[in-house]
């Protein structure tokens, strides 16, 4: 019995592997304003505006100032993997790479030998170790600016996920037939061995005479006319 790794689990391990490489780069955490930024914000703005301006200077830095809650929890801008976790990025990308072989592989078919099942589910496991990781330990930001995991991350969590479905997934299993052996060369028949010569003087044989057509007569008992 041999089983059929192609179709939807290699579907699932190649793409699990692109989606991890390319994630790498896209938005794994969104930075936001906290409700202590803001405040902070609105207080050195207020005492800027006391110290170095006018009253009309500080009525408007009052105005600014109060429109700063609205602020509280509104994402700023966001920070790829690649950015902030030098060393994790670059073994999502490696463990992205040998996935993408290993498939490659196996489908084409290039080697008799491939890894066997389970090493993608291996890889995958690991980077979905390293990713859940950094989505708990996150960067550190001070009181002003908050991390919140953004859409990257998810998607490369799925990617891993899907490299282990992928090659755990149930194959089809197909029956394999053994090879018949070649047939053996030919070989010609032996030569028929050549008939025995006739029996001197016509006759068919011992006690007989020949007859017609080659044919022989009994020879008769004694005492017979």
């Amino acid at each position: 019995m041999a089983t059929d790794r192609k179709g939807l689990p290699s579907v699932l391990t190649l793409g699990g592997g692109v989606v991890l490489a390319i994630a790498v780069f896209l938005p794994f955490y969104a930075v936001t304003l906290t409700a202590s930024g803001v405040a902070a914000a609105q207080q050195n703005l207020n005492s800027v505006a006391q110290q170095f301006g006018n009253s009309a200077f500080q009525s408007t830095a009052n105005s600014v100032g109060s429109q700063f809650g609205s602020l509280v929890g509104k994402q700023l801008g966001t920070v790829s993997s690649h950015q902030v976790m030098k060393y994790i990025s670059v073994v999502l990308l490696v463990l992205a790479g040998i996935d993408i072989l290993v498939t490659i592989v196996r489908v084409t078919g290039t080697t008799t030998q491939s890894a066997p099942r389970g090493t993608l589910a291996l890889i995958g496991f690991a980077a979905a170790l390293c990713i859940v990781y950094r989505m708990m330990v996150r960067p550190s930001a001070d009181g002003v600016f908050a991390i919140t995991l953004s859409w990257g991350a998810w998607l490369a969590l799925a990617s891993s996920i899907a490299i282990i479905v992928g090659d755990l997934f149930p194959g089809r299993a197909t029956q394999v037939y053994p090879q018949a052996s070649p047939a053996p060369p030919f070989s010609p028949a032996p030569p028929l061995s050549p008939a025995p010569p006739p029996y001197p003087g016509g006759t068919g044989g011992p006690g007989g005479t020949g007859g017609p057509g080659g044919l022989t007569t009994p020879p008769r008992p004694p005492g017979w006319a």
